[in-house]
């Protein structure tokens, strides 16, 4: 009677573990009892458990013995507890070949290691990350398809892709070849602008020689989205620069017709300060770094508007006495570049975008000769 209890216990706990979907206790539990006896426990048979029972052989194997202690002490701790949900969570519900298979697995090069991507993320976006700078020099056409996701994943952050890139697309030729309906099909990419971005990086891997702006590909969407247009100051479309996900060769590929179209500004004057902020970029070699530093020189004084943002230029006319209408600049998309790099736009325009009052002759007359001497080294 004892022994059939014993069993009893087992069985629940098989049951258990089963529940939670544990296979490797239950290969642990399996092992550990005779598989006649659980067949003849299973078929009514009790008379062979009672045999086993009377002849004082404990039903074990390599030594463990299956109480109801030791059963729930070998594989309920709770640091084993603890290790299996780390692992439950990273990697989700695993079959027995992927959970005794990914121990096995050698290390490989960089270059042609197998991805997996996980539900963190966290490790898999640092193995990305290693992978896509080994890559990044590589020609397209060498490219494996751990380097393909490093490409989406990292390089163009477009995440949302990668599952299916992992399905369709098995190396960077096949990427390179595929034309924009095979994308939409391929990777489900349903938004023109974004086949468009992967089909302008594609080309610029397939000829890196012919890259006027080599550090145009530094420009990601997320500094377009934020940096970029508060700088410009229309800040009000960052949501849409965002979902669209423009960065700096999309950006630069976009002509008046395409910022109407897909973005939705229909404003000629915000459609001339996103065309002169991608002047400013190409004036500046797309080099973030360069914007910044020259940024912060003029901040305390006077020099080099090309690189003013929308808040400079504001601070500039609280500076000449015209806080009383500076406020009316925001989000207008009047900044350095546009009053350096468009010849065309002088102290009228200035004045209409501030609200002076045309009656205000002396104030209008004054702001010609402010911006007349500021400009006089700048243009």
């Amino acid at each position: 009677m004892s022994l059939l209890i014993k069993v009893l216990d087992n069985l629940s706990f098989l049951i258990r573990v089963l529940s939670f979907g544990r296979y490797f206790d239950v290969i642990a539990l399996c092992t550990s009892i005779k598989l006649h006896q659980l067949v003849c426990f299973v078929q009514g048979n009790f008379d062979s458990l009672a045999s086993s029972g009377v002849s004082g052989q404990e039903t074990s194997t390599d030594g463990l013995v299956l109480s109801n202690s030791e059963v729930y002490t070998n594989h309920t701790t709770e640091a084993d507890d603890l290790s299996y949900y780390k692992k439950r969570k990273r990697y989700g519900r695993l079959g027995l070949v992927r959970v005794f298979s990914r121990g096995k697995k050698k290390s490989a090069d960089l270059k042609d290691r197998p991805l997996s991507l996980s539900s963190d993320g966290d490790n898999d976006v640092s193995d990305l990350v290693q992978i896509w700078q080994v890559n990044k020099t590589i020609p397209i056409s060498q490219w494996k398809s751990s380097a393909v996701i490093a490409f989406l994943h990292v390089h163009l952050q477009m995440p949302m892709y990668t599952d299916r890139c992992m399905e369709n697309v098995k190396s960077g030729k096949v990427l390179a070849d595929m034309s924009d309906i095979e994308l939409s099909k391929s990777l489900g990419i349903i938004s023109y602008m974004h086949r468009r971005k992967i089909r302008l990086a594609i080309e610029d891997f397939r000829h890196p020689a012919s890259i006027k702006y080599p550090k145009m590909g530094d420009i990601d969407h997320h500094f377009v989205a934020h940096d970029w247009l508060t700088h410009v100051g229309l800040s009000q479309y960052s949501f849409t620069f965002e979902t669209q996900m423009i960065d700096g060769r999309l950006l630069t590929a976009m002509t008046r017709k395409d910022i109407e179209k897909y973005l939705n500004i229909t404003s000629k004057p915000h459609q001339d300060s996103i065309l002169l902020g991608v002047e400013l970029l190409k004036h500046l070699g797309y080099d973030r770094e360069v914007l910044g530093k020259r940024k912060e020189k003029c901040d305390e004084y006077d020099h080099d508007p090309l690189v003013w943002s929308n808040e400079r230029v504001i601070r500039w006319c609280d500076s000449i006495n015209l806080k009383e209408y500076s406020s009316n600049l925001r989000s207008s998309g009047v900044f350095g570049a546009l009053l350096v790099l468009n010849h065309s736009y002088g102290p009228e325009e200035l004045a209409e975008c501030l609200n002076i009052p045309v009656e205000k002759t002396a104030v209008r007359k004054h702001l010609v000769g402010e911006l007349s001497s500021l400009m006089i080294n700048a243009r």
